[in-house]
């Protein structure tokens, strides 16, 4: 993967495997993280790339990209 040549597997274990994917189509994707540290890094750091990730697996242009917090959601 794209993400794991470029970032190393050990930055993608430690901050992508928590993630869940909430929602997966042609033009959206929206994940979300454990808790607010984490979606805020990741938006950081990552965003761009993961974005540039997902266009490449699913072929198409994302409209909408986002990523949530768990705990931001059940407050």
């Amino acid at each position: 993967m794209r993400l794991c040549e470029k970032s190393g597997y050990e930055m993608v274990k430690q901050w992508l495997y928590p993630l869940n994917i909430i929602t997966i189509k042609a033009i959206e994707v929206e994940l979300q993280a454990p808790d607010l540290f984490m979606r805020d890094w990741i938006q950081k750091n990552l965003r761009i790339e993961l974005k540039r990730t997902f266009q490449e697996l699913l072929g198409s242009s994302l409209e909408q990209s986002r990523i949530t917090s768990k705990i931001a959601s059940e407050i």
